[in-house]
């Protein structure tokens, strides 16, 4: 609902704050683009007092919050009850993420990875980790009646 809520708003041109620290309302996260009318979205961490733009994201996570369903889909995400693609940590995702580009772009390029383990895993894994990227869909589809 939340996603729903501000991607909404953001498509109205609004700009919007989420007091939240939760990883996956981080991929909401985006700057406004010059003409093109919608909003930016940034999150408030009401504890610490703390506002994360795209940047702060991409400077706790090492990617941009676009890329942030792709990296959990690679990393796991143990609160979500998701499992990681072995030896595939939050920081390996991100290299492989800055690398390749999108998830599947990694999946695609699994087979040409030069570590042996790190490829294995990908090949091994790769239906796996693509469901896991649809586990979490931040894509909004709440109809407004």
């Amino acid at each position: 609902v939340i996603a729903t809520l501000v991607t909404r708003a953001n498509r109205a041109g609004a700009d919007v704050e989420v007091a939240s620290n939760d990883k996956d309302l981080m991929q909401l996260v985006g700057e406004r683009e010059e003409g093109d009318g919608t909003g930016r979205c940034r999150m408030v961490d009401a504890v610490k007092m703390t506002t994360m733009d795209a940047e702060a994201v991409g400077e706790r996570w090492g990617v941009h919050p676009k890329r942030l369903g792709d990296l959990l889909a690679l990393a796991g995400d143990s609160s979500d009850n998701i499992p990681g693609v072995p030896g595939i940590g939050p920081k390996i995702a991100a290299q492989l993420l800055n690398q390749y580009g999108t998830l599947e772009d990694v999946l695609e390029n699994a087979p040409d990875i030069p570590q042996k383990k790190r490829r294995e895993n990908l090949v091994n894994n790769l239906e796996t980790v693509s469901a896991r990227r649809r586990l979490p869909p931040f894509v909004p589809r709440l109809r407004a009646h």
